[in-house]
């Protein structure tokens, strides 16, 4: 669905609105730790202008860049990610929410799909003839 979308809809709006409160999360965290941003471009093999392309929420800013800032800093990706999973489908997702702290969620999401793969593991390993007798 991200790729079909055109100007103007909302999905366009939704990343928009995402590249701006991830721009200022990423400008907040790098001032906070007292982080240049001519340093902090190099650091993540950015021009210091594409960096403040980013900061500024440029919505033709690369989603790439932002990740890639938002793991260099250590902000949680899941502030970026969880709102495109609910534009994936269609969905609203409350914008606010995407600047709270997504840690707990994010640990939680990736030991569902954790307990899924191991599941679903058991299920091929307790249903394949070939293993049966590999089992104990």
């Amino acid at each position: 669905m991200l790729s079909h979308d055109v100007a103007g809809s909302p999905g366009r709006d939704v990343l928009a609105s995402l590249k701006g409160l991830s721009g200022k999360s990423i400008e907040r965290v790098r001032r906070r730790r007292h982080i240049t941003q001519a340093d902090f471009a190099r650091a993540v093999g950015l021009s210091v202008r594409w960096l403040r392309e980013v900061e500024g929420g440029n919505p033709s800013s690369s989603l790439e860049h932002h990740l890639l800032c938002s793991q260099q800093l250590g902000i949680p990706l899941g502030q970026m990610l969880f709102p495109l999973l609910y534009l994936s489908r269609g969905m609203t997702y409350p914008l606010p929410l995407a600047s709270l702290d997504t840690v707990e969620l994010e640990t939680r999401f990736v030991e569902l799909i954790a307990e899924r793969n191991s599941r679903a593991v058991r299920d091929f390993l307790g249903h394949d003839p070939r293993l049966s007798g590999m089992r104990s």
